[in-house]
This record gives structure tokens, sequence and C-alpha cells, in this order.
């Protein structure tokens, strides 16, 4: 008869007694000693004994510091290596019967301490699964939580860091034999890593083994842990594959341009840090979405680009990964695992028109109003702006100098020029002038249109009816005029007389 401690004693000094009785008489004791685990030297027997023999075996507290309650204890007897049917069960004592046959008959009480044991081992390997090795400082943990009396654990925080062998441990003390619990395993997940796989085997004091497959990081419950249960779990992460993603952007709404997105080729050239790699494509094909890359310095570019376009500088942004992205307006530069989308916006220019007003000599007149019918149908009236500066003309034409005028902020389509109003002293010219602004003529210049200058007023001098009233008013006049000086004299005559 012998006596197996699974796992360690629940106090250092703790020891046990055998006994093996036959019909109540002792046929050998033996208590243990020292605190080696598993088959312990101080054991009974052999003796010899007779076939159909019924014997009963029992195990006691071994000193006054000694308590059986501390420990969750089974027995089993095989005969030649092979269990012995009936013969086996918990307690600290059982019975069994000499087989007919067989040579020798070995009974074992095993104890464990009231404890189950739970350790985690964390593994990572590189981006192609390779290169396994532990995983130091990654947070892991273990929740218990009683379902039958009471358990508490050690260290109490249900959360731990990897030592430098890529393990966490806890012990979990019931208070009872019949205590049960609920661990919950789980990791954290750190940046630029991704789980792969993990697994808990569960082993029972007799021996027996169960495995709950882990399918992620998060928390994973383990059910039914009970004293004497070694709980050994594994995590294996690799770094995750570094991606970048290129994004074309068209902003068409102040120009109302026709540009598509896809009407660019997107591209991403490697150093030699990330082996020379480069993607190439159109925004949002495999070719540039989540591409796997590796990690080193990547210029940024795009062609095809259109005409009346504007590009952005390239903003990268993080998806997973470093949470930080090192990048210029033409360059981003991956860290191994790091996910980021680098964009690049292509914003439509609006277009311009000038034009000037001047006199059949070419001399700029002032004062011209027009009106400017767009490709909507909308109407602008354009009033000629004459300042000192280009910050003093707030209406539609921005060129202060007279008889220029400049209209900005165009969009693409056709346009009607028509002069609503002259400058004064000259002859409205009604004609429409047409005109298109596209992405390859943004800025038109119209020229200068002329405007004829009103006729004189001519007086008529001879002939015809106005000629007769001037001779006949003339006549009256020296008519008056001879009355008047008669007058005069014959007054003067007779102051005399």
């Amino acid at each position: 008869m012998q006596k197996y401690v699974e796992g360690g004693r629940s106090k250092p000094g703790d020891q046990f007694s055998l006994s093996l009785k036959e019909d109540g008489s002792e046929l050998g004791p033996a208590t243990t000693t020292g605190n080696a685990i598993n088959v312990q030297d101080d054991k009974i027997g052999p003796i010899p004994s007779k076939r159909g023999l019924n014997l009963t075996f029992a195990e006691t507290a071994g000193n006054s510091t000694t308590n059986l309650n501390d420990y969750a204890s089974t027995y089993s007897c095989a005969v030649d290596g092979k269990a012995l049917s009936g013969s086996s069960g918990t307690g600290t004592s059982g019975t069994v019967t000499i087989p007919s046959t067989g040579d020798a008959v070995v009974c074992t009480i095993t104890n464990a301490p009231l404890t189950a044991n739970v350790s985690i081992h964390k593994d990572v390997v590189d981006e192609n699964g390779e290169n396994k090795k532990p995983g130091k400082d990654w947070t892991v943990g273990a929740k218990a939580t009683a379902t039958t009396d009471s358990v508490t654990s050690s260290p109490t925080t249900a959360a731990q860091k990897t030592d430098a062998n890529g393990n966490a441990k806890w012990g979990l003390k019931f208070s009872k034999t019949t205590g049960r619990a609920t661990v919950a395993i789980s990791e954290t997940q750190q940046d630029g890593f991704e789980f792969k796989s993990g697994s808990c085997d569960i082993t029972r004091i007799d021996g027996s083994k169960t495995t709950t497959k882990l399918t992620s990081e998060k928390s994973t419950d383990l059910t039914g842990i009970k004293p004497g249960d070694n709980v050994d779990c594994t995590y294996l992460n690799k770094v995750s594959d570094t991606a970048l993603t290129l994004v074309k952007k068209v902003d068409n709404k102040a120009a109302a341009g026709t540009a598509k997105d896809t009407d660019w080729t997107l591209k991403a050239a490697g150093d030699a840090a990330s082996g020379n790699k480069t993607i190439e494509g159109k925004t949002g094909s495999i070719e540039v979405t989540k591409a796997k890359v590796k990690a080193g310095k990547y210029a940024l570019s795009e062609t095809g680009a259109l005409k009346g376009y504007e590009a952005s500088d390239w903003l990268c942004k993080p998806s997973s990964g470093s949470g930080t992205v090192t990048s210029d307006k033409s360059s981003v530069t991956l860290k191994s695992g790091d996910d980021v989308t680098c964009t690049v916006t292509n914003t439509a220019k609006t277009g311009a028109v000038t034009w000037g007003k001047t006199d059949e000599s070419g001399t700029a007149l002032k004062g011209s109003v027009w009106t400017l019918t767009g490709p909507d149908g909308s109407e602008l009236t354009i009033e000629d702006c004459a300042a000192s500066s280009a910050s003093e003309c707030t209406g539609a034409d921005k060129d202060p100098a007279t008889g220029k005028l400049s209209v900005t902020g165009l969009k693409w389509g056709d346009y009607t020029l028509t002069e609503k109003k002259a400058p004064a002293g000259y002859i409205l010219d009604a004609t429409p002038h047409t005109f298109t602004v596209s992405g390859s003529e943004l800025d038109k210049s119209l020229g200068s249109y002329t405007n004829e200058q009103k006729p004189q007023v001519a007086l008529p001098l001879t002939g015809g009816t106005g000629s007769q009233i001037y001779l006949i008013g003339g006549a009256a006049l020296l008519a008056a005029a001879g009355a008047i000086a008669l007058l005069k004299g014959l007054r003067r005559r007779n102051r005399k007389h």
C-alpha cells in the first residue's frame, strides 16, 4: 500500500499515516516523511496474502498539524498494473479482495490539496507563423468565481503579466472538497498582434483530461473546476499582417467636375527595408485595399491625373497596429503589424473669365454692366469695378482697372455673356458671347468688346421752314433795336428845346 501526493502539500509539514488491516488486525502501518510529491518512499509491504482475502486500508493525519480536510482524496487498486474492478473511489479508506489470479496487488491513496492550479503560457510567432518564442509582459487573466462553497485566488488579482518564459500562474483554494468554480480565461491583445490559437487542458486528480478550445482573446469560461484540478492554458499570437490601403477621393462640388475616383491609378513604392515592395491599382481594388506589405517606408503617388484637378497631400491614418503613423505629404513609414489607410483627394478647380470694354480708338471705357448666364440657366449681373485695388471690388467683377472685367469661381459648362448697359454716351452692343469652362480650359480670355459713340445733335442752318424762322426772328430783332434807338433820339431832342 502506497501514498501519492499530487501537486504538493497544503502545508509544508503535512504528513500521512497509512494502515492495512485484516478483520481489524493491523498488518502494517507506515507514515510519510519529507515533502516530496508523487509516490512517497514510505509505504506498507509488500506483504504476502491469500487469494480471496478481504483487506481494508485507510489513511489518517500523520501529525498534529495535518488536516485531511485540506485535501481531496481518492483511492484505487491494481493487480499487476491493471485496475482492479470495485476497488477505487473517493475518500480516505477502502477495501480490496485479493484476486484469484495475478502476483502483485498495489493500492494507492492519492491526496491533492484543496486547490486547483491555473497556468497560462503565451507564445508569439512572426507574420508567417514562424519563429515561435515566449511572449513576455502580456496581460492574461484567470478570474475564479465559486459556484459551490467558496474559493479564493492567489494572487488575488485576476490579471497578471507573463514572465520572461511567457508564464503566469494562480492558485485556487477551495473551502471544501465539494467546492466548484468557474474560471474565466482571457488575454489582452497587444497592438500589432492577432490571436492565432489557444486551448486549455483540465487534468483531474484521477488523471482524466478534458480540453477546451479557445477561439479568441476574449474571455472563455471553464466550468466545474474543483479541488485537485490542474488547468493549463496556452495562447499563440502572431504578428499581424502589415497592411496598406490606398484611397482616392474626388471633390467635384465647387466646380461641377466630371471625373471619377477610378480615373486615377494609385501607387505605393517601398524602400529597401520593405523589400522594395510596390502596390498599384485603382481605389477600391484588391491590389490597393488592405494589401499585405512589409514594414518600411513607402513613396505615395498617383498617375492619370486629369486636367483641372488639384491633388491634396496624402493623409495616412491607422486602422490598427501601433496606433501612430509616421508620414509626410507623399510617403508613409509602416511598423510591423500596422494597418494603415492613406488617402489623397483631388478637387476640381473652378474657372475664370476676363474681357475688356473699349471705344473705337481702343480707349478703356468704364461703367458697362453685363449679364452672365451659367450652365444651369442662372444669371449673374456684373458691373465694371473701377477702384484702386482688387480688395475694393465687392461685386462680381474682381478687376479694379477701368474697362477690364474678371469673374472667378465659375463651374464647368457653357456660358453666355451679354452687355446689359453700355458706358454713358455709347451705343449698347447686345451681341451674345458664348464660351465654355472645362478642366482643360479653366481661364478664358474673351478679348475686348468695342462700343460705338452715340452721334452729336446737329442744328439745321439753311433751307426749309427752319431757315425762315431764323430769318424772321432776326428781322424782328433788328426792327426792335431800331425802334428803341429812334425813341431815345426823340427824348434827347425834347430836353434841348
